[in-house]
């Protein structure tokens, strides 16, 4: 038993699983989140979908937040937090949702945790910190290999496990804990593709009962951005620099894995999308240092998932509009 355990940290540490660090996933969401809430005031129907949502806005901060996850006494959760949080922290979606309508509970503390050492300007809790409060985050870690896109593979073949009953699966709460352990053992693309789908699939039927079962279609909305946080956060881990040259693999997270991981996240990647546009593409705990100014994040708010991508590889793009995009898309049909 000791030896498994040993075993268990090296493969643990000797790959970081994860991409990008809280703080980076929660300012992407929080961002988005915001920039979608801006344009939402301005419309006609702004007031009934916050109202509808149970959102409220913390000034101090400048982020919106849902009232229902953020219990008093607990920890203000809005997109960001669930953007942070998935995938890295909670296994799957109810999960993380049954860990943050109640205070005290191991979530409220890693949120917490992360707060306490992003005022201190890092971009996360130490990895020991939060191992010590939660070991589970480590075999998380080492069993999820959906923080990478497969490589070597074209854009096409990344979704050759996609099994679309998945998204109907999903929507009976005894099946979703299966339902991820299967996306686990995919890639982050489809991960993404399969629980953004099943976000739009609920905000679709929302839209359908909002005037005749209006409490009905307020509980599949929430589900939707509680599914397409859990969706962005791998979607993000897809165009993180050090993820484009990695080959991850249990039997490589023992050999070069984290070296090149870590080499490439610091130096970054030259990448182009299929505009013909090139950039640096950075790694975690790097986003915010090598990012241009913020205008220039929102521009392919309204690009499609193909044009995001180049000879049929995943590069890196502006996070905070293509989340801002999947978010727009989800409201709209309402």
């Amino acid at each position: 038993m000791k030896y498994k355990i040993l075993l268990l940290l090296l493969l643990a540490f000797s790959v970081k699983a994860m991409a990008y660090d809280y703080s980076e996933h929660k300012d992407i969401g929080d961002a988005a989140w915001r920039r979608m809430m801006e344009s939402i005031q301005k419309s006609e129907h702004g007031a009934f979908l916050l109202q509808f949502l149970n959102i409220a806005k913390e000034e101090k901060t400048n982020t919106f937040y849902f009232k229902d996850l953020s219990v008093a006494g607990g920890e203000t959760v809005g997109y960001g937090v669930l953007n942070g949080l998935s995938g890295d922290h909670a296994r799957n979606a109810l999960q993380l949702e049954e860990q943050l309508r109640r205070k005290n509970t191991l979530m409220q503390q890693i949120i917490y945790l992360h707060k306490q050492y992003m005022e201190q300007g890092y971009t996360s809790a130490p990895n020991g910190k939060i191992t010590f409060k939660d070991f589970s985050y480590l075999t998380l870690a080492a069993v999820n290999q959906a923080h990478f896109y497969e490589y070597g593979l074209t854009f096409q073949q990344q979704f050759r496990k996609f099994n679309k009953s998945m998204i109907k699966e999903c929507q009976h709460p005894q099946e979703v804990e299966t339902i991820f352990k299967k996306l686990e053992k995919t890639n982050s693309l489809d991960f993404y593709v399969t629980l953004h789908a099943l976000a739009i699939d609920l905000a679709e039927q929302a839209g359908k009962l909002v005037k005749t079962h209006p409490e009905h279609a307020k509980q599949l909305l929430f589900y939707a951005f509680l599914f397409n946080g859990f969706a962005d956060h791998f979607l993000e881990d897809s165009f993180v620099s050090g993820h484009l040259v990695v080959n991850r693999s249990l039997v490589a997270s023992l050999t070069n894995n984290n070296a090149l991981h870590n080499f490439y996240n610091a130096e970054g990647v030259t990448v182009v999308n299929r505009e013909g546009e090139i950039w640096r593409a950075s790694g975690d705990k790097f986003f915010n240092s090598t990012q241009k100014k913020m205008a220039a994040r929102y521009k392919f708010v309204r690009h499609p998932v193909r044009r995001l991508y180049g000879r049929g590889q995943p590069y890196h793009t502006c996070r905070r509009a293509f989340t801002h995009g999947c978010l727009e898309r989800l409201c709209t049909k309402l």
